[in-house]
């Protein structure tokens, strides 16, 4: 009883680090890891100290938890020293090279240098087996990715388990990653909002519906809810335009589409086009329709910075690049890695831009 009571406190001994480390048979450092859910330790050892951590009866001290979490909330960048990727994925395996967007690069290594992090770029497509690249990753004592995904992608095998995961764009269908996407919904009614600010009213959508969980299914829903209000508020709204479903988009398809579209224009007769992103542009404007004379247009995906003339969404994504690495960081902090069965998605609303396509605004 001497060794386990205090008669100077008149209490019970506290159990500490210390002792449970004796107990198991490993360094105060790894228990305090452990316990604090940090670092790489096996899934085996994690388990057993935490039982004997219990069996023993640790509890943590308050003051020094308070301190430990002071002290690593200021510092932890200095003290750990993450090291985090960012991996394009091709939209396709036999994809060719393709270099990451720079505007969401930018605000990847941006916050990741503002943490003190190591940060390294990587692509993904099939001269990059994807298993050869996680374990290039693990060897290069990578903690966190973060999955740069421009459009849909083929299934992969990954050594997820090793690594904290995120992604930006797409996601959900082959790989149930966290990830940090546009609030496309939302943007769909203010990009219609916007072309009844400029007085339209007979509102044309033009949108793929591929069945993609994180993109498409959330702007297909967002579209028919949209041209019921206009129908409630304007009377009867064209149609919607649906897109193929076919993903490979080669010129053959790309040119039989357009047709099919301008088939679709000429009948319902819109003075707006809201596009999913910039194709029924090129295709009205190839046919000798004058934008924004004979039909204002409108994309749910501006590339304002390579086509300033056409309005439409902004999409955040040096915002989003700095959001993902702050997500990244707090999963390596929790230790969790791999895939989940229940993903957290953080969205981000987005921005407007103001083009000649759509005079008025």
């Amino acid at each position: 009883m001497s060794d386990s009571f205090d008669f100077k406190a008149g209490r019970p001994k506290r159990v500490g680090l210390a002792e449970v480390a004796a107990a198991a048979g490993v360094s105060k450092a790894t228990v305090c890891r452990v316990l604090l859910e940090r670092g790489r330790i096996s899934p085996a050892t994690r388990q057993r100290i935490k039982e004997i951590a219990d069996k023993m009866g640790y509890q943590s001290d308050p003051a020094l938890s308070a301190l430990t979490r002071y002290r690593w909330g200021e510092r932890v960048s200095a003290k750990e020293r993450y090291s985090i990727a960012c991996v394009l994925v091709c939209p396709h395996p036999d994809s060719p090279g393709s270099v990451l967007d720079t505007t969401t690069v930018k605000g990847l290594e941006t916050r990741a240098a503002e943490m003190s992090f190591i940060f390294e770029k990587h692509l993904l497509n099939s001269h990059v087996p994807p298993e050869k690249l996680s374990q290039t990753l693990y060897a290069r004592g990578v903690d966190g990715i973060v999955f740069v995904i421009t459009g849909p992608v083929f299934n992969w095998s990954f050594h997820w388990h090793r690594f904290a995961c995120v992604t930006m764009g797409f996601d959900g269908e082959h790989h149930t990653m966290n990830s940090v996407t546009s609030d496309w919904f939302s943007a769909l009614g203010m990009v219609s909002a916007k072309a009844v600010e400029a007085g339209r009213t007979k509102i044309g959508f033009a949108n793929f519906f591929r069945g993609n969980p994180s993109i498409d299914t959330r702007i297909h829903g967002a579209t028919v809810v949209e041209r019921e209000r206009l129908t409630t508020r304007f009377g009867r709204q064209p149609t919607i335009h649906w897109y193929p479903k076919d993903r490979n988009l080669d010129k053959p398809l790309f040119k039989t589409e357009g047709e099919a579209f301008l088939r679709w224009f000429e009948k319902e007769k819109p003075d707006v086009v809201i596009d999913g992103n910039c194709m029924a542009h090129w295709w009205l404007r190839d046919s000798g329709i004058r934008i924004p004379e004979d039909v204002a247009y409108v994309s749910l995906n501006a590339q304002y910075q390579k086509e300033p003339h056409i309005a439409g969404a902004v999409h955040q994504l040096q915002r989003q690049g700095r959001i993902a690495v702050d997500f990244l960081f707090n999963l390596i902090q929790s230790n969790e890695r791999g895939l989940g069965d229940s993903p957290i998605r953080l969205t981000t609303p987005c921005g407007w831009h103001s083009g000649a396509s759509l005079p008025g605004i």
